[in-house]
């Protein structure tokens, strides 16, 4: 009866069914189709949600409901798609080999999306562009005085985005930033007060390892490289282009 059912139902929604191919971004083939405004219920009265065999699909979106044709997804597994793949997991490997500060950093650097799926996106974006991807290096701060100074900022700026506010209060903490998205500001903040303390244009472990010098507070701020910060790149495991 079941089968008999969506039979019938298919038989007379089949003419306003259209199904549609299209290519996204990669050149990989994808299908989709065209979906109906309409209500639709079962014999009960009460509404179809989800797949009826393997011949419709039943489901609503932003409150509008619709019923298409299933369709098996298409896959052709051309070299274009395989290889996106092939980079994406790497993608997914390395962020799993990134410590809470790195990951952090992406989180700050990102607008809308979430940082695992920003770092994704750029890391294919580089790799794509045969360029090769640096992680973020590690930089431990800590202040050589005794004062108190708590509620008082030490910020990095990246364009206009304040990645990281550290309290001076704290007397030393870690941040981490990338090689490839130079120049970073370091700046403090007393008030209304600003001042600039250092422009960084490049970013190794030479160019870390220095002290802020703070003419506002009369402070000074260590900066050096975090242990095994040394290796800004992880190798890249599959070898792909």
């Amino acid at each position: 009866m079941r089968k008999k059912l969506v039979q019938t139902i298919f038989q007379k929604l089949y003419p306003f069914i259209t199904q549609l191919s299209c290519y996204d971004e990669y050149g990989l083939m994808k299908a989709r189709s065209i979906e109906i405004d309409m209500k639709i219920r079962n014999i009960f009265g009460s509404r179809f949600s989800g797949t009826i065999g393997k011949e419709i699909i039943a489901s609503s979106w932003r409150g509008k409901e619709y019923i298409k044709a299933y369709a098996k997804p298409n896959d052709p597994k051309s070299e274009l798609q395989l290889s996106h793949r092939a980079i994406v997991a790497e993608a997914v490997k390395t962020w799993k080999k990134l410590n809470n500060i790195q990951k952090e950093f992406y989180e700050r650097m990102s607008d809308h999306l979430p940082g695992y799926h920003f770092f994704v996106r750029l890391y294919v974006k580089t790799i794509r562009a045969e360029k090769e991807f640096r992680i973020p290096i590690c930089i431990k701060w800590s202040r050589k005085d005794d004062g108190i100074m708590d509620g008082i900022p030490l910020i990095v700026q990246w364009q206009d985005k304040e990645l990281f506010i550290e309290n001076l209060g704290k007397r030393e903490g870690e941040i981490a930033l990338g090689p490839d998205h130079t120049p970073y500001t370091f700046l403090i903040r007393k008030g209304i007060e600003e001042e600039t303390l250092l422009v960084l244009n490049e970013l190794g472990n030479d160019s870390i390892s220095q002290t802020l010098r703070s003419s506002l507070l009369g402070i000074e701020i260590a900066m050096v490289a975090a242990p095994n910060s040394d290796e800004s790149k992880i190798e890249r495991s599959l070898g792909l282009v």
